[in-house]
């Protein structure tokens, strides 16, 4: 009899979210004597599809090419799973919603989003992947429609303190299953990558794996990533020193900005998308295994961008024990050593570091080493266990 009243409900459920709830959210939300009715039929929801104490969480925010998007959500629900919580994809069960990004809720698509909170009286978190400082119409705009609000860096998290708003420090997370060091010769490396070795024999290889083309239209940069300055640094140094080292999607722009200024580069993945403008989103976007390869090839990896909610590179090149320069964004400060943060306006340190790469490598060694263990003591799996339990227990339900 049981079983039969949970099936009962169970198809009671989806008839009433799937035909006739959802297409009438915004109608809701525009009256304000639909208050009342709200207050009831969220408390029918909760009844039927509701267990006493048991949370649900609703993972939302994907973009489907195994992209930073794909594997922030792979951990969370890693995370949440290894604390003993339940994943739905019935968005009209659940007691929480986990945003992997806080740019789905700022997407219009999703502003229903706000109106089932209403009437479902869940809860919301969101990772914020990007710098939400100078966004404040933002931060006062969904105040009261994100309950927790999840900093991958040390800075957005005292700022977000600082506006009264409950925010948890939650770095982006990586692991040394995919990203590690090798202890093999350049040539090695070359041999699996089948990247001829005489291209990049005796040169400084300059490591870039990110996307920084815009969609559309591709030859358009994404200002946030300032591939300008980049090209900006390269062209500062001497062109048999070293070689650019481009893989990843999306790097139409820079490539087209190589090839004006006659920059050493070498494209490993399809470059045939890139010289017919055609996006290659799901042709270049290389496995794991070899960003891993290639992070291991490169003598020095550079970040120029403008503003970042980590970024992962800083993570995976540290693991790699890569040498890595960033701009001071995201959550550089909280891990990289304070000689590897340059500016915008004062890059000389890159120079002088790749002019004089030889007699620096004991140098190199140590900062590496140092990268390595502040990412390793934070970046672990009993460490993320602790923190997600944490954003679990913000949500805990009452008896």
């Amino acid at each position: 009899m049981r079983n039969f009243i949970g099936i009962t409900k169970s198809r009671i459920f989806n008839f009433l979210s799937d035909l006739f709830l959802k297409p009438y959210l915004n109608l809701l939300k525009n009256y304000e004597f639909f208050e009342d009715l709200n207050i009831r039929i969220q408390r029918i929801f909760a009844w039927l599809f509701k267990k006493k104490n048991q949370q649900y969480f609703y993972l939302l925010g994907e973009d489907k090419v195994n992209w930073i998007m794909d594997r922030t959500r792979k951990f969370a629900e890693y995370f949440l799973r290894l604390n003993k919580i339940k994943i739905s994809n019935k968005i009209f069960k659940i007691s929480h919603v986990f945003c992997v990004s806080i740019y789905y809720l700022f997407r219009n698509d999703y502003r229903w989003l706000r109106t089932l909170k209403k009437i479902m009286n869940f809860k919301i978190s969101a990772i914020i992947t990007y710098d939400i400082r100078n966004y404040i119409e933002r931060i006062n705009e969904y105040r009261d429609v994100i309950d927790i609000w999840l900093s991958p860096s040390k800075s957005v998290y005292n700022f977000l303190q600082s506006k009264d708003l409950k925010a948890i420090l939650l770095p982006f997370y990586e692991t040394e299953r995919n990203f590690f060091f090798i202890n093999k010769t350049k040539k090695k490396l070359c041999s699996y990558l089948k990247i001829n070795y005489n291209d990049i024999k005796d040169k400084i290889i300059i490591g870039s794996f990110q996307r920084d083309s815009l969609k559309n239209p591709l030859l358009k940069p994404k200002w946030q990533k300032n591939p300008d300055l980049l090209i900006k640094i390269l062209r500062n140094l001497p062109e048999d020193k070293y070689i650019l080292l481009l893989s990843s999607p999306r790097r139409h722009y820079l490539v087209s900005k190589c090839e004006k200024y006659k920059i050493p580069y070498i494209y490993y993945g399809n470059i045939g998308y890139i010289k017919e403008n055609r996006d290659d989103i799901l042709v270049n976007n290389q496995p794991l295994k070899i960003i891993n390869l290639l992070y291991n090839l490169s003598d020095i990896y550079i970040v120029s961008s403008k503003i970042e909610g980590g970024p992962m590179a800083i993570l995976e090149a540290s693991f790699t024990k890569t040498l890595i320069f960033s701009t001071d964004v995201g959550f550089a400060r909280d891990f990289l050593h304070k000689d590897l943060i340059y500016s915008e306006n004062n890059f000389d340190k890159i120079l002088q570091f790749i002019n004089n790469f030889t007699e620096k490598q004991g140098t190199i060694n140590k900062l590496n080493e140092y990268n390595y263990h502040q990412v390793k003591k934070v970046i672990n799996k009993n460490n993320f266990k602790e923190i997600y339990r944490k954003i679990i227990n913000s949500f805990e339900i009452k008896s």
